[in-house]
């Protein structure tokens, strides 16, 4: 979430609505399109600093999912369908529409409580 909105607080409840929603869209896309690499295995070396191990090679988590063995079948078809149903760049638009009417939304309340 905070890759999303940063590091401020919402404290208007007016905004739970919206900021759900937009963040049921972020997290669509986020699995759907976002390739990360997972980090495999973490080690403290003698000098007390981390080394991380990651995957090779960045995918997204539906991908991970699609190539592992654990799904039913119905559920592969849904994934694949909301692959197929989804453009990865319009799904970007919607969610950049959302904040930005997020934003203006919490303006507008904080406008509304300080007059």
């Amino acid at each position: 979430m905070r890759q999303l909105l940063g590091d401020d607080r919402f404290s208007e409840s007016g905004l739970v609505e919206p900021l759900n929603e937009t963040l049921k869209h972020w997290s669509l896309w986020n699995n759907l399109y976002c390739a990360q690499r997972r980090l495999v295995k973490k080690e403290r070396l003698a000098d007390g600093k981390v080394k991380r191990h990651h995957e090779p090679r960045a995918s997204t988590p539906c991908e991970r999912l699609l190539a592992g063995s654990h799904l039913k079948e119905e559920q592969r078809r849904r994934l694949k369908r909301l692959l197929r149903e989804n453009d990865p760049i319009e799904m970007k638009e919607a969610v950049e529409a959302r904040l930005k009417n997020l934003w203006e939304q919490r303006k507008q309340l904080q406008d509304d409580e300080g007059s």
